[in-house]
């Protein structure tokens, strides 16, 4: 099972204090670009974040906007290009840092990605979605406990967040340790009831621990509240009719 991806872009919405730094006009083709991405009309953006970058051309944040379009698009090595150019004009800026380390995780270089999300880090020390980052970057090559690390530091720093929660619990199962996992599982309902995904997950390790009946009821709860579409319900129900003959 993989762990759901839950590290994001990052886009700074600014209020019109902007006007000040940048005049009227850049800052206002930086909030429509954030509009269309906001929307996915990705050409719209590039086209008001260039505008943005014409009138200011150290406007980092216009970079990060038009960088974030492109890996939207999963064009991961555009991307980079315009994080490349926030980081130049604005080195001391986690921001820069933690959507490009993103961009390398996208390319597998996991090496510069780490790199770069430690930097984030270094920069500004309580933004937690940089540990689920780096939790990310653990868990792809494989250091699972590490990034059970990561993820003890990213709650730490924002205990509401259920997709944490979540994360972490799958990293549990994968060192067997599903005691813990069902914990954070039912950690991650409480904090957000719509996170049904956490049914399925809890039910997994339920059948891994022997719990038949709590593994029932658990896959149960999933098929009744998740998406009709989504496909992981006829693993579900197949995995109910199991265990209801055994």
């Amino acid at each position: 099972m993989k762990i759901k991806n839950t590290v994001f872009l990052l886009l700074v919405f600014f209020s019109l204090s902007i006007v000040s730094v940048f005049g009227y006009g850049a800052g206002d083709y930086y909030s429509q670009g954030l509009d269309y991405y906001k929307v996915r009309e990705y050409d719209r953006a590039i086209e008001s974040f260039d505008k943005a970058i014409s009138m200011s051309k150290k406007f980092v944040d216009a970079y990060i906007g038009k960088g974030s379009v492109y890996f939207a698009q999963k064009k991961y090595d555009e991307a980079l290009l315009e994080y490349n150019k926030a980081v130049k004009y604005d080195s001391g800026y986690y921001v820069a840092y933690y959507n490009r380390s993103l961009a390398y995780l996208a390319l597998k270089d996991y090496e510069n990605a780490r790199a770069d999300v430690d930097k984030a880090i270094k920069l500004n020390k309580k933004h937690a979605p940089s540990y689920a980052l780096k939790a990310q970057i653990y868990s792809d090559l494989g250091k699972f406990s590490k990034a059970i690390e990561e993820y003890n530091q990213a709650i730490y720093l924002d205990a509401g967040n259920s997709a944490f929660y979540n994360n972490r619990g799958i990293l549990y199962q994968k060192i067997y340790q599903h005691s813990n996992a069902i914990l954070d599982f039912n950690k991650a309902l409480e904090l957000n009831s719509r996170n049904v995904i956490c049914y399925y997950n809890r039910a997994s390790s339920e059948e891994e621990l022997g719990n038949k009946d709590a593994a029932i009821t658990s896959y149960e709860l999933f098929i009744a509240n998740a998406d009709i579409s989504d496909s992981r319900i006829i693993g579900a129900e197949k995995k109910v009719n199991e265990l209801k003959k055994n």
